[in-house]
């Protein structure tokens, strides 16, 4: 154990090759989350925590970390083989687009729209990669919202729930969440990459939790029923990588 900089409350250990860096916080849970950049792991814990109390937590959850910082991995892969170039092939909610780069001088407002199976993109000159994926992200975010009400009408009538609001954001590691209690829940922006029926067994799962806030055996019994083949849906998700929107 190396405390950070004198602070007692703030210290880091290594298990298993990777650094963990620890906060000790007025807070009632132990949290857990990997750094973005792959390289360590965040642990926030109750003040009154011990240090083996939290090598042990971490220790018991070296399988969910590696799993984590192997999909950030994929994902900055993944970013790289689909770099946003003039002619490459982009797809929007699992239908394949070739993307079209029109650079123009500078003081123009870059735009992305669909054209047919074509993405076109007017952007200044020697934009970059991080510009285009904001752009990228902008379309695949509006395409899910158009998407998504639909969906969510049609699965309220057949379970017989109330979706209070859904929201679509950047995931590091989940595909989804929910909040029961608020009816609220939140999809991954990444979901627009992929085939609609990946999207739709995604949204489903999160809403047989307004049903089931646990993975229960009753909530696998409800995803049976809702989707049958959801375990197959699911096999597909895992092999994909995250990242790509990051």
């Amino acid at each position: 154990m190396v405390f950070e900089n004198g602070i007692m409350n703030r210290y880091f250990f290594t298990v298993s090759g990777i650094k963990v860096r620890v906060a000790l916080k007025d807070v009632k849970h132990l949290y857990i989350k990997v750094d973005r950049n792959g390289d360590s792991v965040h642990v926030t814990a109750p003040s009154h925590y011990s240090s083996g109390q939290i090598e042990s937590f971490v220790a018991e959850r070296i399988p969910w970390i590696e799993q984590q910082l192997h999909r950030i991995k994929e994902g900055r892969a993944f970013r790289s083989r689909n770099a946003i170039v003039h002619g490459a092939v982009h797809n929007v909610m699992g239908v394949p687009f070739k993307l079209r780069i029109n650079e123009v001088p500078g003081g123009t407002r870059p735009s992305l729209e669909k054209r047919g199976k074509e993405l076109h993109l007017e952007v200044p000159l020697c934009s970059d990669q991080r510009l285009l994926r904001k752009l990228m992200a902008k379309l695949h975010r509006i395409e899910m919202k158009r998407q998504v009400p639909s969906m969510i009408c049609r699965w309220e009538e057949i379970m017989g729930v109330r979706v209070s609001d859904f929201r679509v954001r950047k995931m590091k590691t989940l595909w989804g969440s929910c909040n029961p209690e608020a009816g609220r829940i939140w999809l991954n922006l990444e979901l627009s990459l992929r085939p609609i029926e990946l999207l739709e067994c995604v949204l489903v799962h999160e809403m047989v939790h307004l049903l089931e806030p646990s993975h229960n055996r009753r909530f696998k019994s409800l995803m049976k029923q809702f989707i049958p083949d959801y375990q197959r849906r699911d096999r597909e998700l895992e092999t994909v990588p995250l990242g790509y929107f990051s």
